[in-house]
């Protein structure tokens, strides 16, 4: 049976929060014999006097040829003497708590809750049950509270949101029998799934990346009993590597329905999708306007990989409300005198086919567009010299095609 311990550190001796805040893995000399897996809570003495740290038994019997250098937040060594024969314990970080979560685990209230005596070197929790209970019970709560404090728009690594909900390091949908969640992940930056906002609803696709999908399968059944299990679900989306960005606490509006996607092997299948709604609804999360137009340019790569036949299967069962997103963009404020100069000198006349404008305006003039021959992104001045009037269809050939033989033309056009 895996034990549970405290273990006691002299912090004018060693710098024990950050050398496992910094190296997550820490060598000790522990003279009490642990086993792999066992869980060791620090406990900080001198002015501390609190456990601020849980850790787990990683490895046992580590050499000191093998061992990992801390010696960086050695503060006062005694171990200068000792042979190369000596072996380490290596704990690995489980979490750090702050001060005012440490609070909970000081000295006096260990006391009150079960600890017998001071603590001057290993105890086995498993021997006082009082104290094991209680805590673990204060953890339950710290982990809680962290969760209910979240913020929705607030950016978390993938590390940082395993800490939090104490869940798997991978999966779109991580179930945490410790936090009693289920965290759902919506990654924009890969292309397999279709999911999407319709005004205040998520349309989540569920758990399974080839051949039809089962309700019944994995992460799929505990989202569809959500409102009834008491697992809390909570949302998080993918738009750069490496970044969740927290959408909050969400719970199923309506009956998950299914529709038609690719699978992994680019072949169509029957998927589910999840209609969710945040419990406090808040301020539109934006996303940079490039982000969801990369996003619809591998959504149409997909769709040109289906025959006629996969395609009409596919759309004839579409809602009719697009998804939509609340999107930043970057503008460039544009001298009206040389756009409105551009106009004048071209006539009328489109600078690159050089046919009449296609139609007139409201106001009676061609309807011509002013283009950047160097697009003001990749630099271009916002000058007389650098813009050419177009008809609509020669401007979407330049931000389309951009040949190289036309930016020649233009160029020499405006000599």
């Amino acid at each position: 049976m895996k034990r549970s311990w405290i273990y006691p550190v002299d912090t004018d001796k060693y710098d024990v929060i950050n050398s496992f805040k910094d190296l997550k893995e820490v060598d000790w000399e522990i003279l009490n014999k642990m086993e792999c897996g066992d869980i060791v809570y620090i406990y900080l003495g001198n002015d501390n006097k609190k456990i601020m740290i849980k850790t787990k038994v990683k490895n046992i019997n580590v050499t000191k040829s093998d061992g990992i250098d801390d010696s960086a937040y050695v503060l006062e060594s005694e171990t200068e003497n000792l042979s190369e024969n000596t072996v380490y314990t290596r704990l690995k970080l489980l979490d750090l708590f702050s001060e005012e979560e440490a609070n909970k685990l000081s000295y006096n209230l260990l006391l009150k809750n079960g600890l017998n005596g001071s603590i001057r070197s290993g105890l086995i929790l498993n021997n006082n049950p009082e104290l094991k209970s209680y805590i673990e019970d204060i953890e339950k709560n710290i982990i809680k509270q962290r969760i209910d404090n979240l913020n929705n728009g607030q950016i978390f690594s993938n590390e940082e949101l395993m800490s939090v909900f104490k869940c798997a390091n991978a999966s779109g949908m991580r179930r945490a029998h410790k936090t009693n969640t289920l965290c759902i992940i919506s990654d924009h930056t890969k292309s397999l799934y279709e999911d999407r906002w319709i005004e205040d609803v998520f349309h989540y696709t569920g758990m399974g990346q080839v051949g039809n999908q089962d309700l019944n399968y994995g992460q799929n059944i505990t989202l569809s009993e959500s409102n009834t299990n008491g697992v809390e679900v909570h949302l998080f989306e993918v738009f750069k590597k490496n970044e969740y960005i927290y959408e909050g606490k969400v719970e199923l509006v309506d009956t998950p329905y299914q529709e038609e996607q690719l699978d992994a092997e680019n072949n169509l299948r029957t998927v589910w999708v999840f209609p969710l709604k945040q419990v406090n609804r808040c301020e539109e999360i934006r996303i940079p306007k490039d982000v969801l137009d990369n996003k619809e340019k591998q959504r149409e790569k997909m769709a040109k990989k289906l025959n006629n036949e996969q395609l009409r299967k596919k759309t004839e069962n579409i809602k009719g409300k697009p998804g939509t997103r609340t999107t930043t963009t970057k503008v460039y404020e544009r001298n009206a005198d040389v756009a409105e100069y551009a106009k004048r000198v071209a006539k009328g006349i489109c600078q690159l086919c050089e046919q009449p404008a296609p139609f007139k305006n409201k106001a009676g003039e061609d309807y011509l567009e002013t283009h950047h021959i160097v697009w003001l992104s990749e630099g271009g001045e916002d000058t007389i010299y650098n813009t050419v009037a177009l008809c609509p269809n020669c401007h979407k050939k330049m931000h389309v095609l951009k040949l190289k033989e036309d930016v020649e033309f233009l160029k020499e056009k405006i000599l």
